[in-house]
C-alpha cells in the first residue's frame, strides 16, 4: 500500500521545461564574456606594470571579481543544461520547484500549503508567484521564473495549463 502512495506522489501532471535554447546560448554569452573580461584584466595588468599606475591595479581586482560571479552564474546555468532539469513539476500532490539542477535539492510544496497563487506575464516570460506560509522570502511570496524566448509560442497554452492544474488541486488565485 505504501508503494502505491509513492507512486501516486511522483505522478507528474504537468512539467514546466526550461527553454534550453535560451540557457545554451547564454552559457556561450556569458563564457565569452568571461574571456573579454580576463583579455581587458590582463591588457590593465600589464599597463600598470608599465606606466606604474595603481588604479589600473584596480581594474584588473574589480575584473577578476566579476569573472569569479559572472562563471558561477555560468555554471549554474550549465547545470541546468546539462542535468536537463526543468522549472518546476505539478505532481498529483504536490508542486516541486527546481531552483538549482541538483534534484534533490528542490522545493517540494504539497498544494494544501499553497494559498494562493497568481500568473503574471512579461513579454516572453511567465512569472508564477507562490504565496503560504512556508514562504522564507521577505516579499512573502515564492517567485518561479519561466523564461521562454525562443519558445514565445507556448506560454498562452503553458499558462492556461497551470491554471487548470492549480483550479483542480483547489488552489486559489491570489488577489492582489
Amino acid at each position: 500500500m505504501a508503494d502505491k502512495d509513492n507512486q501516486q506522489e511522483r505522478v507528474v501532471e504537468l512539467r514546466v521545461e526550461e527553454d534550453r535554447t535560451r540557457l545554451l546560448v547564454c552559457v556561450v554569452v556569458l563564457l565569452l564574456l568571461v574571456f573579454a573580461i580576463l583579455f581587458v584584466a590582463a591588457c590593465a595588468y600589464v599597463l600598470a606594470d608599465t606606466t606604474g599606475n595603481i588604479a589600473l591595479l584596480l581594474i584588473v581586482i574589480v575584473a577578476i571579481t566579476a569573472v569569479w560571479f559572472i562563471s558561477k552564474r555560468m555554471g549554474r546555468m550549465l547545470g541546468k543544461l546539462a542535468a536537463n532539469v526543468g522549472v518546476c513539476d505539478f505532481g498529483a500532490s504536490e508542486l516541486t520547484i527546481y531552483e538549482k539542477a541538483d534534484v534533490t535539492k528542490a522545493v517540494v510544496v504539497p498544494y494544501g500549503q499553497i494559498k494562493g497563487y497568481s500568473i503574471v506575464r512579461q513579454g516572453s516570460s511567465l512569472r508564477l508567484l507562490l504565496w503560504g506560509k512556508w514562504v522564507t522570502h521577505p516579499a512573502g511570496y515564492e517567485y518561479v521564473g519561466i523564461t521562454r524566448p525562443f519558445m514565445k509560442d507556448t506560454l498562452d497554452d503553458l499558462e492556461g495549463q497551470i491554471e487548470e492544474c492549480m483550479a483542480r488541486h483547489h488552489v486559489k488565485k491570489h488577489k492582489q
